[in-house]
């Protein structure tokens, strides 16, 4: 499919979509608004509904491409009334002027909203520092998980056979027998001419705190 043909498919997808934005003084915001949500959703309908600003909100929202209407009667429950009595659409998406609701998001809760057969669905928004949270709890869930995989492995390290006393600082090579069972051993591959015994697993280093580092 070529891209003219992906593009009027979306086009056609989101037809029956009107995208409802109520406005008061978001001069700044509102033509990126429209735009990003243009892009997210091709073919519907943007509307900014100008809630009586003063600061050329309307204009903005004209010139990037939205279906201006004026909104006299101030307050956000008014002028959703006035929204859903002038907007006639299948499926409506209503959001802020303030580009606080992420566009590329859209098209999710769209599919959601007609798989799932529900009659609403709401996105939430995280806050920075809820994500800044997020993103922490992560990062200490990866740092217990390496925590974890060493101490296990240091675990199995120190209960593998050992035929003479382990010094810190120390280099050690690490073999499996054919049984599972693992051995150190003072000799590395090379001593054996590259044809130990045993499988080789690795070499390692003993530290004075007597955790093991793989070489």
């Amino acid at each position: 499919m070529t891209q003219p043909e992906e593009d009027s498919d979306l086009a056609a997808r989101y037809a029956h979509v009107a995208v409802l934005v109520p406005c008061l003084d978001e001069a700044v915001t509102v033509a990126k608004v429209v735009a990003d949500f243009q892009r997210a959703l091709p073919g519907a309908t943007v509307y900014v509904f100008d809630n009586d600003s003063t600061d050329g909100t309307g204009e903005r929202a004209k010139e990037a491409g939205a279906v201006v209407i004026h909104s006299p009667r101030r307050g956000k429950g008014n002028v959703v009334r006035h929204m859903f009595r002038v907007v006639d659409a299948e499926i409506y998406v209503m959001v802020d002027g303030d580009d606080t609701y992420p566009a590329a998001a859209a098209p999710d809760l769209l599919a959601k909203f007609e798989h799932t057969g529900a009659d609403m669905v709401v996105g939430v928004r995280t806050s920075a520092k809820l994500q800044v949270i997020a993103e922490q709890i992560r990062a200490l869930q990866e740092q217990a998980r390496r925590v974890l995989e060493e101490a296990r492995s240091d675990h199995e390290l120190h209960n593998a056979r050992c035929g003479f006393r382990r010094m810190p600082g120390k280099t050690y090579h690490l073999y499996r027998k054919p049984g599972g069972e693992l051995e150190f051993s003072l000799l590395s591959p090379a001593d054996w001419r590259q044809r130990p015994p045993n499988a080789f697993v690795g070499s390692y280093r003993l530290e004075p705190d007597m955790s093991w580092t793989r070489l």
